[in-house]
């Protein structure tokens, strides 16, 4: 683990990828707790983008509604990391909504459910586009906006977001 003057000097953007559709690519329990992502890197992290499932890994608790949503957001919180954008994408029902938890401020980004055959690697376009966002200077609610937008404008335009060529 980075520890000291070297941690200081992160700007550590993390998107544990625990839970993916093709579960031979899952680490098992026993890998998951030697990289030690809760204690070791997430408190490093400027935010943390887990999807329902792996807050569930994370927390050992169910999420099913939005106000679970509010209560993992808050505990994924004391882990460490400045922020975290808990994606919603799991839930029932026809919306899609990712709660961006941030110094005990709650933002809902609301978005309606796309019905798309295609949707892995959507969390890894999500954190990729909310980092360059904020390499960019944005602000880290309208970084989340904006990485949103372009995913839902992806698989709208039936972009397949993950799909190697």
């Amino acid at each position: 683990a980075l520890q000291g003057r070297y941690a200081e000097l992160l700007d550590t953007r993390a998107d544990q990828v625990r839970s993916v559709l093709r579960a031979a690519l899952l680490p098992t329990q026993r890998e998951w707790e030697a990289i030690r992502l809760p204690d070791a890197l997430i408190p490093l992290a400027e935010v943390i983008t887990p999807n329902l499932p792996e807050a569930e890994a994370l927390l050992g608790e169910s999420v099913a509604d939005r106000a679970d949503m509010v209560e993992a957001a808050a505990a994924l919180a004391r882990l460490g990391p400045a922020a975290v954008l808990l994606k919603g994408g799991h839930l029932s029902g026809p919306d899609s909504p990712d709660l961006l938890y941030e110094g005990g401020r709650i933002t809902w980004l609301e978005g309606a459910r796309i019905d798309a055959a295609h949707t892995h690697g959507t969390g890894c376009t999500l954190s990729a586009g909310i980092a360059a966002g904020l390499a960019r200077g944005v602000e880290l609610p309208e970084a989340c906006r904006q990485a949103k937008d372009y995913v839902r404008r992806s698989l709208g335009a039936l972009v397949k977001p993950g799909r190697r060529a």
